[in-house]
């Protein structure tokens, strides 16, 4: 029964690093505070309660769901895509949860260059920035407690971070919770996975485990905008994956300009270590390294590139398992690209912005893009 925009209010819970709980993920509006209110009381919500008859009056909460509105109004896929796929509701009458996205703190071990300090303890210590972004340990308990009494229920828990698989407390969960919960981890997989704690745990439930490994380069390019990863561990732990989790990993891309010129060569590279899957993601927030703000000289090479990768995914799969290995969201940034708008960087713009992330790294944009400075240079003002 999927007559409402979105599915999220009434199967959907997100803990933000800072405690708050949301509908989901991109959600706007926050429901209440773990570390100030009980979980249990803020599921029963008048402020949910209200999300959910906006949705049900007048078709969409415009503040909660601006997010994926604007993603939509774009041509680009939402989030809402996912709920409403994966995540039917039968009745508008009460809430009954089926996912559930965790995120303990901000710790992390990496300093990528499109996050913020909000994600990254990294980035939260370079910049001098104290952020409130862990959730007290007092309350960690009585958390922990209420999803896996609820587990019966849950159908997915999405463990994010931060670095989720380098937060202890995400240990006792995949400990306690039954085997036939899908566990879905985000991670950037820059560490060493056969020594993990959990990593016993997490073989034991690899029916139903999926993972996500947020990645867009390869090489060098990727030590660049994955700052303080190391490729050679990356790609040790993808074989290791594809050997002990053969067939349910997945690449979250985040399309940009730091990969939009490169991806068919990642894609390939990707496919070499055994993935099969990509989620393409368009970049959040970084309006100077959005593709989709380009010239159309530049959009145009994008989307080159971009339907090339297509190629070589669709040659590398069989026929028979296109429909369960695809890339996702091809379509909507292959409309996106095609889309005639009025570029909005300059160069100069991009130029400081490049001066400011090469500062960071000992590697540096001109040596490692040489070809996407091109562009910049021919087309942009």
């Amino acid at each position: 029964m999927n007559n409402v925009y979105c599915t999220a209010p009434w199967s959907g819970l997100t803990i933000r690093e800072n405690g708050d709980i949301r509908t989901c993920c991109v959600g706007q509006k926050t429901l209440g505070n773990i570390n100030e209110i009980p979980i249990q009381d803020i599921v029963t919500s008048k402020k949910l309660l209200k999300i959910q008859q906006n949705f049900k009056n007048n078709g969409v909460d415009s503040i909660n769901c601006s997010k994926c509105l604007q993603e939509e109004k774009q041509s680009l896929p939402s989030l809402r895509d996912y709920y409403n796929r994966y995540y039917n509701v039968t009745s508008l009458d009460h809430f009954s949860l089926k996912v559930i996205d965790i995120r303990w703190s901000n710790i992390c071990n990496l300093q990528c260059m499109y996050c913020s300090p909000m994600f990254s303890s990294v980035w939260a210590s370079a910049l001098e920035i104290k952020t409130k972004t862990r959730i007290n340990d007092s309350h960690y308990d009585q958390v922990a407690e209420w999803i896996i009494t609820h587990s019966s229920d849950l159908k997915e828990l999405m463990l994010v971070g931060g670095e989720p698989l380098l937060m202890k407390q995400n240990y006792k969960i995949l400990n306690e919770i039954p085997l036939d919960t899908k566990i879905t981890i985000i991670t950037n997989l820059s560490y060493n996975l056969e020594e993990l704690p959990c990593i016993d745990s997490l073989i034991a439930r690899k029916k139903n485990l999926v993972w996500n490994v947020s990645l867009e380069n390869t090489a060098k390019q990727f030590e660049y905008v994955r700052n303080k990863a190391v490729w050679t561990q990356v790609e040790n732990n993808l074989l290791y994956l594809n050997k002990n989790f053969p067939d349910i990993v997945s690449v979250n891309f985040v399309y940009s300009m730091f990969s939009a010129f490169d991806i068919d060569i990642t894609i390939e590279k990707l496919i070499s270590l055994g993935v099969k899957k990509f989620n393409l993601i368009p970049i959040d927030s970084n309006q100077t390294m959005d593709v989709f703000l380009m010239p159309e000289q530049i959009k145009k090479e994008a989307l080159e590139k971009l339907n090339r990768a297509f190629e070589i995914h669709q040659t590398a799969i069989h026929p028979d398992d296109l429909q369960y290995y695809n890339i996702f969201g091809y379509e909507e940034i292959q409309k996106a690209l095609k889309l005639q708008t009025k570029p909005s960087i300059s160069k100069k713009d991009f130029y400081d912005k490049i001066v400011w992330y090469d500062q960071w790294s000992e590697l540096k944009f001109n040596d490692l893009w040489p070809h996407v400075m091109d562009l910049v240079d021919l087309h942009l003002q």
